[in-house]
């Protein structure tokens, strides 16, 4: 008998208005924990208006052309390896329950009952009974880090690892405690909780095999499980979850409060390391947790979804995607059932439009319903290229999910206020010109024209995961010091240079958050003893660290204690001390202004636009978009988009003062 794939099963059709789906069980129960025994299945349609039990897998589908074949109601199917396993895997474990297992009880090749089915999906999995979370197979490394998990898991669980506390303390304080029993034999320690011995009895035994197990978690956390956008919503919105890695399983609620646990102690000294190595450092500190535990607690705190801060990744990626899905519309597509109607920016699951058009339909309603203090604006967006697919204003969420924003808005710490407050955009007059779905029409202002730009350095990367760098910051700030045509002598009058490259806001977060009498919210304006010291350290001029001033030598002391996770320095401050915080407050500088460069305008304004900014551009403020932006003239009166950036002297709505008119910028 030919072979079937899930495009070519004899499936009957499925009854939408039943909200039907289709289970499998094996077929032969008696038999079924036998490794070597052919897979049978039998399969038939329920209604989720019904009362059915049954358990769904959560899985990746893995390499299409690593198949296996299983029989369903006599049929030969091929499936792929990675599901074979598990079926495999679930049959050894004596699971006898219907189960709903999308290659299988899909028709992948149908889509209006993939749309369908795609529409009801989070019912799917919130109805299961209980949802297999399957890791794929085990090695030693996996086998080790679960079998730590069985030991501890349920203890930390009980002990309220997993408790939404309204601050960090619980975390903070079973830290300390670890800290305090890792550098000392005392037992005598008070206001001991539960949870505090069970976390340094956790630390204890992982300590004591510390590189298979760092080997273990990296094994684990790295899976291609974790990235696969569905898997999101399917953690979400089940019931209850068990992970099963190879042949171990653990509930999970053991899986996240033993990680959680490890977690909140990564980077304590290790008294027992020959070579001072901390707890964890081998390992991202954003590997945990991955996307879908995240947004289950955040489910369960009663927090409600909303499709651009699910996919608007900041961070980069930790050592593996922050989600990824084989046809790019199920980015958007695997997230809709977690949503309230009103989230779903009008999208539903369509197969028939492109990934380009979901994508651009997707982010002109973020755009179109933003407001200053969105989640998502325009100015968030990193430029696209003209000569791509996508209109240059809309992101390749492909690549938001495989690497983060690589390069981070204007605004990312700060709010401005270029615009003013002005009138945001009227969506009826600003949305689709004449039906065309790449254009963007936003109303703003002509600020000034680019007439030079500061050839930017080379921004090296490990990969393309890991967040770009200067070899030698230093460098960049010598070219701003010629590109600006600065002399000798320093002074006030160049102080707009510093804090279009960011290094007052720098100073002004040390003030506000790190030195007490400044606190967070307090009020603060730059001096000219502080600015001096920032012209010195960008001009890479020396400084003597004994004719600092009170309010200086603080500062340093702050910063340096942020680094170096240790108290307050005492004693003077000596030449390297200084050097070491000019260094990094350069290198801090450089990395989070990193794919950018300086420009001119024709006003003699300064500004710090993306790289690839050119002369010719114009700066503009766009009605409801905090930071300008910087437009190419196209051909027509239209414009490509360029990206936001930094202009010193109108970042606070100063420009219209000057009443300039309104216009309508067509953007593609």
């Amino acid at each position: 008998m030919p072979c079937q794939n899930p495009n070519t099963f004899p499936y009957s059709s499925l009854d939408p208005a039943q909200r039907e789906i289709r289970l499998i069980r094996f077929a032969d129960l008696c038999n079924q924990n036998r490794q070597t025994e052919t897979i049978r299945l039998e399969l038939q349609h329920a209604s989720l208006n019904s009362d059915i039990s049954y358990a769904a897998l959560s899985y990746v589908w893995g390499d299409p052309s690593n198949e296996a074949t299983v029989h369903i109601n006599g049929e030969p199917m091929h499936v792929t390896r990675n599901l074979y396993d598990a079926l495999q895997q679930l049959g050894q474990n004596g699971v006898t329950s219907w189960l709903w297992i999308d290659a299988i009880c899909i028709s992948q090749s149908d889509l209006e009952e993939k749309r369908c089915q795609v529409d009801i999906m989070g019912d799917v999995f919130g109805s299961a009974d209980l949802v297999y979370m399957w890791l794929g197979p085990g090695c030693e490394g996996s086998n080790i880090v679960m079998d730590i998990i069985s030991r501890f898991g349920a203890r930390l669980h009980a002990a309220g690892a997993l408790e939404p506390p309204s601050d960090r303390c619980r975390a903070t304080k079973a830290r300390q405690y670890v800290a305090l029993r890792l550098h000392s034999d005392s037992t005598h320690l008070q206001d001991v909780s539960e949870l505090d011995l069970a976390v340094y009895d956790l630390i204890c035994n992982f300590s004591s095999r510390s590189l298979a197990m760092i080997d273990g978690l990296c094994n684990v956390l790295q899976r291609d499980y974790w990235h696969r956008v569905w898997i999101i919503q399917e953690v979400v919105l089940a019931r209850r979850l068990c992970v099963m890695i190879g042949t171990r399983k653990v509930l999970l609620e053991e899986f996240d409060a033993t990680l959680e646990a490890l977690w909140w102690c990564r980077g304590l000294n290790r008294p027992d390391d020959p070579v001072g190595r901390s707890l964890f450092t081998d390992l991202s500190g954003t590997s945990y947790p991955p996307q879908a535990i995240k947004a289950r607690s955040y489910h369960q705190a009663g927090s409600e979804f909303r499709l651009e801060e699910l996919l608007w990744e900041y961070g980069a990626a930790p050592d593996r995607p922050h989600y990824t899905a084989t046809d790019p519309r199920d980015i958007i597509f695997g997230l809709l059932g977690l949503l309230a109607n009103e989230n779903r920016h009008g999208l539903r699951a369509d197969y028939e439009m492109s990934f380009v058009d979901i994508f651009t339909k997707f982010t002109r309603s973020l755009i179109e319903n933003s407001s200053e203090n969105a989640y998502f604006r325009l100015d968030c967006v990193n430029p696209g290229d003209p000569n791509g697919q996508l209109p240059t204003w809309v992101p390749d969420w492909r690549d938001i999910g495989k690497y983060g924003v690589e390069t981070w808005p204007i605004h990312y710490d700060h709010l401005y206020r270029a615009s003013g407050g002005q009138p945001e955009q009227t969506k009826a007059q600003h949305s689709v010109v004449q039906d065309n779905l790449n254009c963007l029409r936003q109303s703003g202002c002509l600020v000034d024209e680019i007439i030079e730009v500061m050839p930017p350095p080379q921004w090296f990367q490990v990969s393309r995961t890991d967040p770009s760098f200067l070899e030698n910051p230093d460098k960049w700030f010598s070219s701003i010091v010629a590109f600006m045509g600065l002399g000798k002598d320093s002074g006030p009058v160049e102080d707009y240079i510093w804090r279009t490259v960011g290094c007052h806001k720098y100073v002004d977060r040390y003030m506000r958050t790190w030195i007490p009498e400044k606190g967070v919210g307090a009020e603060f304006r730059m001096t000219e003893g502080l600015a001096w010291l920032c012209r010195r350290i960008m001009r890479l001029e020396t400084v003597d660290p004994t004719k600092l001033t009170e309010e200086q030598d603080r500062l340093i002391r702050t910063a340096l204690e942020r680094w170096n996770r240790e108290p307050i320095l005492k004693g003077t401050l000596v030449d390297e001390q200084v050097k070491r915080f000019a260094w990094e407050l350069r290198d801090s500088l450089s990395r989070s202004k990193r794919n950018r460069t300086l420009f001119k305008t024709t006003k003699g304004m300064l500004g710090l636009g993306h790289v690839g900014v050119e002369a010719g551009d114009i700066v503009t403020l766009i009605w409801g978009v905090p930071s300008p932006i910087i437009l190419r003239p196209r051909n027509e009166g239209t414009y490509y988009f360029r990206g936001d950036a930094y202009v010193d002297g109108i970042m606070y709505g100063e420009f219209l003062a000057n009443e300039p008119t309104e216009t309508d910028f067509d953007i593609y």
